[in-house]
This record gives C-alpha cells, sequence and structure tokens, in this order.
C-alpha cells in the first residue's frame, strides 16, 4: 500500500473529529461530500479524499485510516485526536487545515 493512500485513510479516519458545531459540520459535509470515485477511493469536488458512508457503513479507505491512527498514532495523540503530554492535539489544528498542508505535515 502506498504511503500516499495512507495519509489520506489517515486524514479521511480524522475527518469527523474536525468539525464542531452544527453550522461549521454541516459546511464540513458539504464540501467533504464525495463527487468522484476511482477504484474504491472518493473524491471531493476539489480532487481531495474524502469518506463516504453507506447503510452505515464506511468506505474501504476511511476505515484503514481509523486502524492505521488506532494502531499508531493514537498512543500520542490520544484516543480522540485531543492530546497527551507526549504529542499536542490534532482535533483544532485540522480545523483550519486544508488536505495538501497536512500530507506535507504527516508524509
Amino acid at each position: 500500500m502506498s504511503v500516499r493512500i495512507v495519509i489520506s485513510a489517515l486524514v479521511l479516519a480524522l475527518l469527523p473529529l474536525a468539525s464542531s458545531g452544527v453550522a461549521q459540520a454541516d459546511d464540513s459535509m458539504e464540501k467533504a461530500k464525495a463527487v468522484k470515485e476511482e477504484g474504491g477511493k472518493y473524491l471531493d469536488a476539489d480532487g481531495n479524499p474524502t469518506y463516504k458512508i453507506e447503510n452505515g457503513t464506511v468506505d474501504w479507505y476511511t476505515f484503514s485510516g481509523y486502524r492505521r491512527y488506532h494502531s499508531d498514532c493514537h498512543v500520542c495523540h490520544g484516543q480522540d485526536a485531543t492530546g497527551s503530554s507526549y504529542a499536542p492535539a490534532l482535533v483544532n489544528s485540522l480545523k483550519n487545515m486544508d488536505y495538501g498542508t497536512f500530507l506535507s505535515i504527516v508524509a
């Protein structure tokens, strides 16, 4: 599995943690709406990876990112990405960060 796919999956796993408030959640949901699919990978209107929920189940890449975060990252960043004494919170960072910036930091 390529690093880019893993990072995309990680972003998708953390995406639900990034929104707070009903209005912001509505905006985020609209922006994150999948408009294109390439081999099981869903993309938003800007071409950034996003998630798709169908019949109460997320797509494979989103679930893979969730598993990746909880196997490696949550130990330091916390179960809900709220931070710990070892690493900073990720929730607030993701609220104002676009996919390209996130990718440049994590990759």
